[in-house]
């Protein structure tokens, strides 16, 4: 119960910080501004999701490369849930994802 009302928070938290935001805009350049801190705030909703499950201290081993090093972070095959606890621990990157999951009701967009 816990994971679905964390869920629903973050994602009213992105409905509200991504309102008036085209799609174009999105690719051109990143948040700023207050919607910067909203997405901090999602993305940390999405840690205590996974610390209601189980994962309350993740360790990394070695060092995170700088943005310089290395821009891009593949998390694959994707064949669980925890693949994106990942993206959550490297500092919340930005997610790629095919266009077909924006229209995914709630987890996708409202188009």
């Amino acid at each position: 119960m816990v994971i679905l009302v964390l869920l629903f928070i973050a994602w009213l938290l992105a409905t509200i910080g991504l309102a008036g935001v085209s799609q174009a805009e999105l690719s051109e350049k990143p948040l700023t501004g207050w919607r910067r801190c909203v997405r901090s705030a999602v993305y940390a909703i999405v840690r205590l999701m996974f610390g209601a499950v189980g994962f309350h201290r993740v360790r990394t081993v070695g060092e995170q490369a700088t943005r310089q090093q290395a821009p891009v972070l593949a998390v694959a095959p994707h064949s669980s849930f925890y693949d994106g606890l990942a993206a959550v621990v490297t500092g919340g990157p930005t997610i790629v994802a095919k266009e077909e999951n924006s229209f995914i009701p709630i987890v996708g967009s409202t188009r």
